[in-house]
């Protein structure tokens, strides 16, 4: 039985909640601007290479967030911890650069 006021349990209790509403905001914002990158998927706009780190930048947060959530939220032990920590880090390392990126071409 968990004891539920150990301070481990509580505070991932309140990461889970975090990365949750977190990642509910994160996809409300993609789904509210999809017809921007819609347009560019289906060449209505003008491909620059300039889309290629935006898209990886914006769409590795969006799987980092989702892989995240669904760690988050095992009810029971995996084999597979490594991995999946593994595609959050790719995640984030790959959003991360390519948002630096997408800087230093404003700059």
């Amino acid at each position: 039985m968990l004891d539920w006021k150990d301070p481990t349990i509580e505070f991932h209790n309140v990461v889970l909640w975090v990365v949750s509403v977190i990642t509910g905001i994160y996809i409300w914002e993609c789904l509210v601007s999809f017809d921007f990158d819609w347009q560019l998927l289906t060449r209505r706009r003008p491909f620059r290479w300039t889309l290629v780190p935006y898209f990886i930048a914006r769409y590795g947060v969006l799987w980092v967030f989702i892989v995240a959530a669904c760690a988050m939220n095992m009810f029971s032990p995996t084999k597979h911890c490594t991995i999946i920590w593994r595609l959050i880090y790719i995640g984030a390392h790959a959003s991360v650069a390519s948002a630096s990126l997408l800087l230093a071409i404003r700059v």
